[in-house]
């Protein structure tokens, strides 16, 4: 475990995965979940290089075929670190016997921790060191710790966007979306998690609070070129997810073929591409 502070937060992230697990103010309680099993046994995952589900936990390239778990690989691994100051740290994984395996590609994916004032500043650059075009998507999938009813939490969108939720049946996106508003007050009911997270495609926004009725705003993510968001939750569960995704789970008709995944990333042969967001502690 590594940690780091400033004179206003602190952090600590597991080798395993790159793994946020503790975040606070000095002296503060901690932010992210007290993880337990009984409903989910991650923190704060790294998603790389798939985020969401592949159909048949599978899919093609080249006429060959990779099984893939949900999510990826990346959050299984143990990352070199790299780079550690006392505000600061890097965390580095790069393709090996294992990944190989799953995912034919030679990349390398350094992901980077900042403290700065009242927020951790998290950056994922994606290097391809393939002669062959590298596919890929990446993610942040942070748990955040609530007390009591969902109901007693809301969201601040900070202003009101008029966009479209998309659902999922059965892990995959059924096609269907409808028309749903994000307001600066969207109060949070577990109706809206009774089959999967709600998922928000080309976002509109570039900050979302979570606010307490009595304690006030709590934690805000913010993010200016994500391609997809995700909100998460389990009935009962005290945690709440806010999730930056560039990219998402395959379709109910997805054809499997890799490069035909929709919202899938390309690298060229020796390019790299920095994706970042970050978390601020109110």
């Amino acid at each position: 475990m590594i940690s780091i502070k400033n004179d206003f937060i602190e952090a600590s992230i597991h080798e395993l995965g790159a793994e946020l697990q503790s975040l606070k103010k000095i002296n503060g309680e901690n932010l992210i979940w007290k993880k337990n099993e009984f409903y989910w046994n991650r923190y704060a995952p790294l998603l790389f290089p798939v985020v969401g589900r592949l159909i048949n936990d599978s899919y093609h390239h080249k006429s060959e075929n990779y099984v893939m778990k949900q999510h990826g690989f990346a959050r299984d691994c143990t990352f070199e670190v790299e780079n550690c100051e006392t505000d600061k740290v890097a965390f580095r994984l790069i393709a090996n016997e294992f990944t190989l395996k799953q995912y034919p590609f030679y990349f390398e994916l350094i992901l980077r921790f900042e403290l700065v004032g009242h927020t951790v500043i998290i950056s994922s650059e994606v290097k391809n060191h393939d002669e062959e075009y590298l596919f890929y998507n990446i993610g942040g999938h942070p748990g955040f710790h609530i007390d009591g009813n969902l109901s007693e939490y809301s969201l601040d969108f900070g202003g009101n966007f008029q966009t479209m939720q998309h659902f999922i049946e059965g892990n995959y996106y059924s096609n269907e979306a409808k028309p749903i508003n994000l307001t600066n007050s969207f109060q949070l009911q577990d109706s809206y998690f009774e089959k999967d997270a709600l998922v928000i495609k080309n976002v509109p926004f570039e900050e979302v609070c979570l606010v307490h009725k009595k304690k006030g705003k709590l934690v805000s993510i913010q993010c200016k070129d994500w391609t997809a968001i995700g909100f998460w939750t389990k009935i009962g569960a005290p945690f709440f997810c806010i999730e930056p995704w560039w990219g998402w789970a395959d379709h109910l008709n997805s054809s499997g073929i890799l490069h035909e995944k929709p919202g899938i990333l390309t690298l060229k042969s020796n390019e790299a591409r920095m994706h970042q967001y970050s978390i601020t502690l109110h």
